[in-house]
């Protein structure tokens, strides 16, 4: 019996000493194997959880699986910048004149102003002015307002006339995705009455001064004090006031006087029409008054101003000597205006007895007007009327008269009073052609 058990006896023996395997334990080594693969997949899953490079290449993987090949699905780009800002675009076009290159610098203006201006008559312009060389410039600021701007420029400028150093505020416009400049009211007036270098000059000599570019000075206006008075940068011959010829409005700015009836108006006018705008100044044969101010015809585009402010109704005219050259013209304009019952002219009569007489039929003294017709200043605007040229005194004092004698008081008259030619007592204290208000 025990020799039946004998072989499993040994058998459980060899397990136990030799630690044998069973015949199927190749199976279970597959198993084995298989457990240390998964094992090592698991740690490089967790070494890789924690490796910062690893996390950012998952960061940087993510919008690739995103991607898609159909641009369809591509969120739209940012908007490209439209060239060169409007500065820059502005800097260029000076040096391309400085190098004579007058083709490339006119390729900078917009459409518009090619239109007003053949590339021929703008290189005759610096024909005309050679040697013509922008010596230094800057730009103190620059505004964009969608597709527009505005760039102030500070210029010097060296031509057959000299010296010369301004401001202007130059526009430009942005077409077909870059900017363009726009010239200028007194450039086109310029360019357009250049031909050649020499007919140019034959122009300037024919034509009389105000009939578009030939002016004195070309200024920015920098603030408008009232309807007839502006101020100007950069200043001429160190004085920036300007006051108009031949014109006046109603008087808002004297502190010792009322408003006067359509003065808002007027110089809210000026203020629309003028701020910021760069002018062009035609000086009459008195080119300063005795404040010192600047006595001048303003043109904007080409058109003169003062004559606006008449033909609007937004003013009076007033001739004075010597500054008479545009009388006749005034007066037309003003019975165009009278007529039409514009501005001061259809003011009621009492408004209009309130404004100043330089007559013209209408302010204190006029007929109408009650007990003021009897006063000095009834039988001064009557000798005014008589002869406007002759014995009106300037607008704002800027009488340009010779200075008569006398020793005139304020005490001695019943004022207000026109003011006596030249003002020779200074009875005019704010300029607006009153004494002894």
């Amino acid at each position: 019996m025990l020799r039946r058990f004998l072989p499993m006896l040994i058998f459980v023996a060899c397990l136990a000493v030799f630690g044998c395997t069973p015949p199927d334990s190749q199976g279970g080594g597959v198993g084995d194997k298989q457990r240390a693969e998964k094992a090592a997949k698991d740690g490089a899953s967790e070494q890789r959880s924690f490796d910062p490079k690893a996390g950012a290449d998952d960061e940087k993987d993510k919008p690739e699986a995103s991607t898609s090949d159909d641009p369809t699905d591509e969120p739209d780009p940012a908007p490209a910048a439209a060239g060169p800002a409007p500065e820059k675009v502005l800097a260029s076009q000076y040096r391309h004149i400085n190098s004579g290159d007058y083709g490339a610098a006119y390729d900078l203006f917009d459409d518009g102003s090619r239109e007003l201006v053949p590339l021929e008559r703008y290189e005759a312009y610096f024909q005309s002015e050679a040697p013509y060389e922008i010596t230094s410039y800057s730009f103190p600021s620059a505004q964009v307002r969608g597709d527009t701007a505005s760039v102030v420029a500070d210029l010097s400028v060296s031509s057959s006339d000299g010296e010369e150093g301004y401001q202007v505020t130059q526009e430009l416009v942005r077409e077909d995705g870059s900017w363009r400049v726009v010239m200028r009211d007194e450039q086109v007036a310029s360019f357009a009455a250049s031909d050649s270098g020499s007919s140019a000059s034959a122009s300037a000599t024919a034509e009389p001064q105000g009939s578009g570019g030939d002016y004195d000075e070309t200024v920015t206006v920098s603030r408008v004090v009232d309807g007839d008075t502006i101020e100007i940068s950069p200043a001429v011959g160190g004085v920036t006031d300007v006051r108009l010829i031949g014109v006046d409005t109603p008087e808002t700015v004297d502190p010792g006087e009322e408003v006067e009836p359509y003065g808002p108006e007027s110089s809210d006018f000026a203020t629309g029409e003028l701020t910021g705008r760069s002018v062009g100044l035609e000086f009459g044969a008195e080119r300063t008054d005795q404040y010192d101010r600047l006595l001048a015809y303003i043109y904007v585009g080409g058109e003169m101003f003062n004559e606006v402010l008449v033909e609007e109704g937004y003013a009076q005219a007033y001739p004075y000597e010597p500054n008479t050259e545009y009388e006749g013209r005034f007066a037309e304009a003003q019975e165009e205006a009278k007529a039409s019952g514009l501005g001061i002219w259809g003011l009621p009569l009492a408004k209009q007895c309130l404004l100043a007489n330089h007559g013209n039929g209408i302010g204190e003294g006029s007929p109408g007007c009650g007990e003021s017709s009897a006063s000095p200043s009834a039988s001064a605007s009557a000798s005014a009327s008589a002869s406007p040229s002759a014995s009106s005194p300037a607008p704002g004092g800027g009488g340009g008269l010779p200075s008569g004698g006398g020793d005139i008081d304020c005490d001695q008259v019943d004022g207000p009073i026109p003011t006596p030619p030249g003002d020779p007592d200074g009875l005019d204290g704010d300029g607006d052609g009153l004494a002894c208000e």
